[in-house]
């Protein structure tokens, strides 16, 4: 086995356990009935502390200059993944190599390995931690790849809103009523002659968002960033899109008042806990809404995640 089919065994197996393992928690916590997020940030925590002391500490502590050279090299080689492993492990890496600590340079590749392979876990599993938080509230093992989905966000996967038509089957009808309003727009303005949309129309779509809803819109990205440890999936493009719609607010006492007396920062900072009753409903469906020709999908679903749990909890109710 050459050194790029022991980093990569290596890796891979990891990835393997690290699933079982996973999965296991997952299976025995949902029979406890334990909260979701609760039970992520656990293994999160763990894998990251499991990694820095086991493998992480000891590689950066006696082969530092063997693991920068490893991390680098795709600016030394260009070929294939495995080609480009294998080129740097059997020479600069392996000049780099002190062996102070490490028995053999295969022990050192077998601990470079695993340690790479459980930091892309635990990056994984942060970003794509509504996928999975799906699939354990409806126990859809079968959809536990543990993987990047290819050419697409998991967002846009069958798997994914096959999931979120369960937990919301509404979602299925405003999709059908959606696109008979676009249809029905569509053809209106061709029958004009109109291009779809125009430059007047995006400023009204932006315009159209209140204060309310911008306040939601900022906080919900600002909970997914924590949420997701800085690891959320999204383009320049919707960032762009999204700091233009939240930007356009029309309160500025934010600029000269404390935070603790501002009013819109209670609502950024608070969310749909800012309001009260129905009123909270109707804030997320608005947004919604408005937000669905935008394509910020990142913003939409976790509104959506939150409709849900408000519809839920106002059933329980009666």
């Amino acid at each position: 086995m050459d050194y790029a089919q022991l980093y990569s065994y290596t890796y891979e197996n990891t990835v393997l356990i690290s699933k079982r393992f996973i999965v296991s928690i997952f299976k025995t916590a949902k029979n406890k009935n334990r909260a979701f997020d609760l039970i992520l940030e656990k293994i999160l925590q763990g894998f990251s502390k499991y990694t820095n002391e086991k493998f992480a500490s000891s590689l950066e502590k006696y082969e530092k200059n063997a693991c920068e050279i490893f991390a680098d090299r795709f600016s030394l080689y260009s070929g294939n993944r495995l080609e480009v492993i294998q080129w740097v492990l059997e020479a600069e890496a392996k000049e780099a190599f002190s062996g102070e600590k490490y028995e053999s340079y295969n022990n050192f590749i077998r601990d470079l390995a695993v340690r790479d392979s459980l930091r892309q876990v635990t990056i994984h599993l942060a970003g794509c931690s509504s996928y999975y938080r799906l699939i354990y509230e409806q126990d859809r093992y079968d959809y536990f790849y543990f993987q990047d989905l290819k050419d697409i966000k998991y967002e846009s996967s069958l798997e994914y809103n096959e999931m979120m038509d369960k937990k919301d089957p509404n979602r299925i009808i405003e999709r059908k009523t959606l696109s008979k309003v676009k249809d029905s727009s569509k053809s209106a303005k061709e029958d004009l002659g109109v291009s779809i949309p125009d430059h007047e129309d995006w400023s009204k779509i932006i315009q159209d968002f209140n204060d309310d809803e911008r306040a939601l819109i900022i906080n919900v990205f600002y909970e997914e960033l924590s949420k997701r440890r800085n690891h959320i999936e999204i383009t320049l493009t919707q960032l762009t899109k999204l700091m233009k719609v939240a930007g356009e607010y029309s309160e500025l006492s934010i600029f000269y008042e404390k935070s603790v007396s501002n009013t819109f920062y209670h609502k950024v900072n608070k969310g749909v806990d800012y309001y009260k009753g129905d009123r909270r409903l109707k804030l997320v469906e608005s947004t919604i809404e408005k937000l669905q020709i935008l394509n910020l999908s990142f913003i939409s679903d976790a509104l959506i995640s939150k409709r849900t749990s408000l519809r839920l909890s106002k059933k329980n109710q009666f």
